[in-house]
């Protein structure tokens, strides 16, 4: 699938597991204790209060796909509705996905008016620390949380085009639909409505759950929407980031004259990154404008000038999982926004593998996307991208980065004077 076409995907976490997304063998940090400490979710209605905390952010006109692996959450998927001619091809790509991950079976969410809208998703990963239950009262679970009554009157929910693509594509895998459920939005007193058994109710406030409260005790941020998480990988001040591409053109000419040698090569430019990363570290969450403050001109040219050597870039993977992982986040998601294009792109793929690994699915697409439009066909962002589409599971693409770190770190090493 092409960019626009990107689902977002969220998976496994908590007690010892991954956090906010991917589900695997415990390799990620930061997961929500209750989510995975045998937290019962008894129907479909209750995943879908949960989808939100399960996303970090409240989904919109979208078709979210929960899987369930041994009566747990396994990935969660959401892409923007897509239009009518692209269903069949959207959800068997999606079944795909699902499949790898050992989905047994599959509830299927269609949120919003049923308007198709252009896609622009990216791929999230939900959290199978949930138990699933078996639904009480029907295939919906009956009208759990609320009075029996329709949210759209007699009339059959919409989208049922995504309803019966997604079964034609899961049932050739062998994956049955547990259940389908439409709602306007996810959000207390929202009218839910079964695709299936025609089973209808209101939804509970999602906030009241308790998979919204083992996130808030996390400590992770459950945003509006998606725009939300977009704008931590905005641009900052439009003149400062003028003014430091300027900077890095000057050097680049200076440097194919002749005039400058290179400047903090091999280990000295990794030592500069660690030693922002340590400081990073220790300045602790909540410091973001401190660090956006320190970051001036000099110091922003010095990283992408250190950054734009590969080897460099790769070992800086290094940092995350470990003691400076926290502290190698906040620069990344400091360096997005600070620095010009194409240089933001070497910063937004580290930022990508920071969130794979404690799980952020949806910030993962995001980054990507981020430094894929700083930089049209760049290498690790198209190889990174290329990997969730073909369904490689995060423990495996985190193992990945880990052994090229580990060689970028021995090359470094011998290439020191």
């Amino acid at each position: 699938m092409q960019s626009e076409r990107h689902s977002e995907w969220h998976g496994e976490s908590p007690g010892g597991g991954h956090g906010r997304g991917y589900g695997g063998s415990g390799t990620g940090t930061h997961g929500p204790p209750a989510a995975g400490g045998g937290l019962r979710l008894d129907s479909p209605v209750e995943v879908l209060t949960a989808v939100p905390y399960l996303l970090g952010f409240h989904p919109r006109d979208s078709l979210v796909l929960v899987s369930i692996v041994d009566r747990r959450i396994g990935l969660v998927s959401r892409i923007d509705l897509p239009p009518r001619a692209e269903v069949a091809e959207v959800t068997r790509g999606l079944a795909k996905v699902l499949a790898g991950d050992g989905c047994e079976e599959v509830v299927v969410l269609v949120v919003g008016s049923g308007r198709p809208r252009t896609r622009s998703g990216t791929r999230s990963d939900g959290r199978p620390g949930a138990t699933v239950g078996a639904p009480p009262g029907g295939p919906a679970g009956g009208p759990v949380g609320g009075p029996v009554g329709g949210p759209v009157g007699g009339r059959r929910p919409p989208r049922g085009d995504l309803v019966k693509a997604a079964r034609a594509a899961f049932g050739a895998l062998g994956i049955p639909l547990s259940s389908a459920l439409w709602i306007p939005e996810i959000a207390a007193g929202a009218g839910w409505w079964c695709y299936d058994s025609g089973a209808r109710g209101v939804l509970p406030d999602p906030a009241a759950s308790a998979v919204a409260a083992a996130t808030v005790a996390a400590g992770h941020v459950t945003y509006p929407g998606r725009e939300d998480l977009e704008r931590l990988v905005a641009p900052a001040d439009p003149a400062a980031v003028a003014r430091r591409s300027r900077r890095l053109d000057e050097l680049c000419d200076r440097r194919c004259a002749g005039a400058d040698p290179d400047l903090d090569p091999g280990m000295d430019a990794f030592a500069l990154v660690r030693g922002w990363v340590q400081r990073c570290a220790a300045a602790g969450p909540g410091s973001a404008a401190e660090l956006a403050g320190s970051l001036d001109d000099e110091a922003v040219v010095a990283l992408c000038e250190a950054l734009s050597d590969p080897i460099v870039r790769d070992a800086a993977f290094g940092f995350v999982p470990g003691p400076l992982a926290a502290g190698a986040e906040r620069l990344w998601t400091a360096l997005v926004r600070e620095s010009p294009d194409p240089e933001s792109a070497e910063a937004a793929v580290l930022l990508a593998h920071s969130a794979l690994a404690r799980g952020n699915g949806a910030l993962v697409g995001i980054a990507l996307d981020r430094a894929l439009r700083a930089w049209p066909g760049h290498r690790m962002g198209e190889l990174f991208r290329s990997a969730l589409d073909g369904g490689l599971g995060p423990d495996d693409l985190l193992g990945w980065f880990a052994e090229g770190a580990a060689e970028a770190g021995r090359m470094l090493r011998r290439t020191r004077p």
